[in-house]
């Protein structure tokens, strides 16, 4: 209650080192300080203290035994009032913290306040009193203790290092809050057996004729309460119920073991056994199992029918389910491993045939979920355990007709490694499931990328709706290109939608944006930004190279296109150069004539490595995070720098739009020192570890000076336009 806080910590910091003095006189002695500022009146307060104390002595035995029945009044009270909050849905939350007998700490929550925001799903375990404690979020918290009260405003947050995500959490506080109701409902059902047992103890006790309690069989009635009873109560020498959450846990794991197992026979008498507690296949799992075997079905016949030599097939599937009941899968991702002698198309097309045509359990599934497929094949005769390079520029054909069929369409295979690579395949394959597309391009370069989707989507006449944060090149394709073909474009600023709907035009057909962007980190809501798309009839293309398809999936936020630069985060190491366009398959079937003819492609040495790359890509990206958040919180309270730009920063205005689509904040972090573009200079010539390039995404750590170098082709408005000052640097 002191309203100088600092003035109360120093004084109690200095008491606290003072080690001379005893534990009990330390006390009197800080609040000496605070209240008198004099320390020599500790002893008086001391002796007022203790002689209080006496003759307060007798009262407070008195009051002892009147406080312990008051704590239990109102444990029974609040028992009751939970009770019955969770019998009409959980409305108020009461977390009682008992420090002992004598005192009585009441915290109460109310969801339904309209300033409360619940981000989060309850903590996931249980309180002291076995009342689920409140979730992480934002609280009025009112602490009473007699007639003091306290009001406070509280912010709960999780953890920011736990390696758990919030959807995680979420199914474990679900859990947690289910076992917590199943608690309740035990306490009632041991009650009612408890009652059982005492009233058949009773009957027992008064019947003298041993046959008349041999017919009614009470013994083994009794006996079987009894067993009942150790099934379902959690004891800890004092039969309280729910004392030892743990074993309570085991306890109803056990009794659900013996309740929730169910077998399905059908008419042919086969059997399938499920369970609910993961002693046998969930339903759930049986419908990922169902999809898995019926498509390797197809899979199989398609390809003997196709003359290969399938050895076998297996499926790995991962599904995933809604937040709330009911729990239905919203994604499903089927990885296909197929051995034998089976060509890598045969295989690919195999697969699609199977998802698209005849696997009736996915085809239904697809109404509701959104289903994608990637597929891999056996090594060749020579048993390599890593992925071999297809270093070909073209394939031989089997004879004339397959020649003629294959450059007709009407065949799968390789032709030319200008549009057909198995290496380049490979990683295209990988690509798409990462991003939760259909297909994928491989292209010599990011900008390859770009270039090559805004040279297929548009035409002359049509209009382009571009972010003005994005990479410098970027910009040269319109000022340089677009411009001289008819196709006319604006840019937007990307963090005010608002102004948006003023430049659509009849014309417009895509709108372009970075997020994270380059060098400025601006991030931009990618559901708003589908939304409006949507209404206006317009594809979203979105540059995913900062954020890569670990931290972001723009596609499962509405956009049509995400591309990258697989140069960066992709290789990671700053060896080759590459670029992707991930999309469903009718975007894709409209680009790739485009890259077929110009021949923008990818080489097969640069798939490999990239392939291989995409191998390390979480933990590499893990590491990124880690490492940029710690600089960048470092860089922020540095007295030297004006700002510092990192999406996970809680400072960040964007940060709540970043922690919506991103997994973490990326490895980059931009910033400006308060000397200019001077001081910017000095720093970079100061380096003694870091490199100066023109790339990122490297193991090694790279600066930047981006208005010297990456935009240095912008005009000083353009520049400024895309919040790149002549101080800033990117790292």
């Amino acid at each position: 209650s002191n309203p100088q806080p600092k003035k109360a910590l120093d004084a109690l910091q200095k008491v606290a080192s003072n080690s001379s003095l005893e534990a009990e006189t330390k006390w009197f002695t800080a609040l000496a300080y605070l209240l008198d500022n004099d320390p020599k009146a500790a002893k008086k307060r001391k002796n007022e203290y203790v002689n209080s104390q006496k003759d307060a002595q007798l009262r407070e035995q008195e009051l002892i035994i009147q406080n312990q029945l008051n704590l239990e009044n109102e444990r029974n009270r609040i028992a009751s009032e939970m009770h019955d909050d969770l019998g009409s849905g959980l409305t108020v939350i009461k977390y009682l913290i008992y420090e002992d007998d004598e005192k009585i700490f009441r915290i109460v929550v109310d969801p339904k306040n309209p300033d409360i925001i619940l981000k989060a799903g309850l903590q996931g375990y249980m309180s002291k009193d076995g009342a689920p404690k409140v979730p992480a979020g934002k609280y009025t918290v009112k602490i009473t203790k007699g007639k003091e009260e306290y009001t406070q405003d509280l912010v709960l947050k999780y953890d920011p290092s736990s390696i758990h995500s919030e959807e995680d959490r979420k199914v474990k506080d679900e859990k947690a809050m289910e076992l917590y109701r199943m608690m309740e409902l035990l306490a009632d059902e041991v009650d009612k057996i408890d009652q059982l047992q005492s009233t058949s103890e009773s009957i027992k006790g008064g019947l003298k004729d041993k046959k008349m309690l041999k017919k009614l069989q009470l013994n083994e009635y009794v006996k079987e309460i009894e067993d009942l009873r150790k099934i379902l109560v959690v004891t800890t020498g004092d039969n309280y119920v729910g004392a030892a959450e743990p074993q309570l846990r085991e306890k109803i794991a056990n009794l659900y073991g013996q309740v929730l197992s169910y077998a399905g026979t059908n008419e042919r008498g086969q059997t399938i056994q499920f369970s609910g507690n993961k002693e046998a296949v969930s339903p759930m799992e049986s419908v990922l199992m169902a999809a898995a075997a019926c498509s390797s079905i197809d899979v199989e016949t398609l390809l003997k029918k196709m003359r290969q030599d399938v050895k076998t097939i297996s499926v790995e599937i991962d599904g995933t389910r809604a937040d709330a009941v009911p729990a239905v899968f919203t994604k499903m991702h089927l990885h296909y491993i197929i051995t034998g002698d089976v060509k890598e198309e045969k295989a690919e097309k195999a697969v699609q045939m199977s998802m698209e045509q005849y696997c009736s359990v996915s085809l239904m599934l697809a109404k509701s979920v959104e289903i994608t497929h990637s597929f891999e094949t056996d090594r060749s005769q020579h048993h390599e355990h890593s992925t071999p390079i297809f270093a070909t520029s073209s394939f031989v054909f089997d004879d004339a007709e397959h020649m003629r069929a294959l450059f007709a369409n009407e065949a799968e295979g390789n032709i030319y490694s200008r549009f057909t690579n198995p290496s380049v395949r490979e990683f295209e394959n990988k690509m798409a499931a990462l991003e939760g597309g259909e297909d994928c391009i491989a292209t010599a370069t990011g900008m390859a990328a770009i270039f090559a989707t805004f040279a297929s989507l548009l035409s002359s006449g049509d209009h382009l709706l571009m972010s003005k944060a994005v990479f410098g090149s970027t910009f040269k394709i319109n000022d340089d290109y677009l411009h001289k073909w008819g196709i006319t474009y604006d840019y937007i600023d990307p963090l005010n939608i608002e102004q948006w709907t003023a430049l659509v035009k009849p014309t417009t057909k895509l709108l372009y944006l970075e997020t994270p962007s380059n060098p400025g980190l601006d991030v931009i809501d990618l559901e708003a930004t589908s939304n409006f798309c949507k209404k206006h009839g317009i594809l979203l293309i979105v540059d995913n190279c900062f954020a890569t398809p670990y931290l972001q999936q723009p596609l499962a936020f509405g956009a049509d296109i995400s591309i990258h630069s697989a140069t960066k985060y992709i290789d990671g190491q700053g060896r080759v150069m590459g670029g992707a366009i991930i999309s469903n398959k009718k975007i894709i079937e409209q680009i790739y004539p485009f890259m077929k003819n110009a021949g923008p492609s990818m080489s097969p040495f640069n798939a490999w490595v990239l392939s291989k790359s995409l191998e390390t890509l979480a933990i590499r990206m893990d590491r990124h995070c880690q490492n940029a958040l710690q600089i960048a919180t470092w860089l922020e309270s540095n007295s030297q720098v004006a700002y510092v730009n990192y999406p996970f920063l809680p400072s960040n205005t964007q940060y709540e739009i970043a922690a919506k689509q991103m997994k973490a904040g990326g490895g980059m972090v931009s910033f400006e020192l308060k000397g200019g573009i001077e001081a910017g200079r000095q720093l970079i010539d100061a380096r003694e570890m870091i490199s100066l390039s023109a790339n990122l995404g490297d193991t090694r750590t790279i600066i930047t000076h981006p208005a010297s170098s990456t935009h240095s082709k912008l005009t000083p408005e353009e520049r400024t336009a895309a919040g790149i000052t002549d101080g800033l640097i990117r790292l």
